[in-house]
């Protein structure tokens, strides 16, 4: 029995896969935001103003739209026998860049708004060591989204003057 390739990234996912992580991840994503805004009642509340919940939700949205995404682009791919395109893929640098300018923003209001009750679970450690652990988390994030933020608009400049109209 011979098994099929893995893609090697979701850029070379089968469309039947891609739809599958797409509907998984954005129902995620929608459940949250609809928690978020109130229109779903939460069982004992959120612990987090609605914008972060929607930032919560929009971190599992993004990448399901994405996935969506490269799904309809690889059946039509398929259907029409195109080649992949090579080369700077913008759809997926700028939901890269959102989630983590997203998890930063999430993480910093952990760590330094966050309600002290909020942190529990059984996990041993003080509530500043779990807020010093949250803001070190949104600093690794922002410096991430920085540099993604950063290569994205070089690449694109870079293309601009390459291609001009």
């Amino acid at each position: 029995m011979v098994m099929a390739e893995s893609p090697k990234s979701l850029k070379d996912i089968p469309p039947w896969q891609g739809m599958l992580i797409g509907v998984l991840f954005g129902g995620v994503g929608v459940f949250v935001l609809l928690l978020s805004f109130g229109v779903l009642d939460p069982e004992g509340g959120m612990n987090a103003p609605p914008e972060i919940g929607a930032l919560a939700g929009a971190v599992f949205l993004m990448p399901g739209l994405l996935s969506i995404y490269y799904a309809i682009r690889n059946y039509l791919r398929i259907r029409n026998k195109t080649a992949v395109e090579e080369g700077f893929d913008i759809a997926s640098w700028l939901v890269t860049s959102l989630i983590l300018s997203a998890l930063t923003a999430i993480g910093l209001w952990i760590s330094l708004a966050g309600s002290s009750d909020a942190f529990s679970g059984g996990i041993t450690g003080s509530i500043s060591a779990a807020r010093i652990a949250f803001g070190v988390g949104a600093v690794i994030c922002a410096a991430a989204a920085a540099l993604y933020w950063s290569h994205g608009f070089k690449k694109l400049l870079r293309k601009k003057k390459d291609h001009p109209s």
